[in-house]
């Protein structure tokens, strides 16, 4: 497991001050909200997938790997599928799918270094 299976070459450098591969695990940093863990999941599983429409196990079970919990998740996709306008996410029966604001804002935050709220950043210190 590498990086490079989960992201495109130009967005690896940024990805690495949010993503670790420690042996067979996959950690996402603590240092992302739950919503910004969940949006980052989904963009990685899709990518390794190689699917737009990833199945909602296995980016929970990726949210989970890092110390997050179910009642988190939940929360997370509530968040990003029903409160905000316009959704990042949308849930298809058993799969999740990035809207085009939802690729739009992690392509943003991997390419070009801003955070996931459309911020200038070097790095997420929240």
């Amino acid at each position: 497991m590498r990086l490079e299976d989960f992201f495109k070459p130009e967005e690896i450098e940024n990805a690495k001050k949010y993503v670790e591969i420690f042996y067979d695990k996959i950690l996402v940093s603590s240092r992302l909200s739950n919503p910004q863990a969940l949006l980052l999941c989904t963009y990685m599983i899709a990518n390794y997938e190689k699917t737009s429409s990833p199945q909602i196990e296995k980016v929970k079970s990726l949210f989970l790997q890092s110390g997050r919990t179910e009642e988190e998740f939940s929360k997370a996709l509530y968040e990003l599928s029903n409160r905000q306008k316009p959704p990042k996410l949308k849930r298809n029966d058993n799969k999740l799918e990035l809207t085009s604001f939802g690729i739009e804002t992690i392509r943003k935050f991997l390419e070009r270094g801003e955070d996931i709220n459309g911020k200038r950043t070097a790095r997420i210190n929240r």
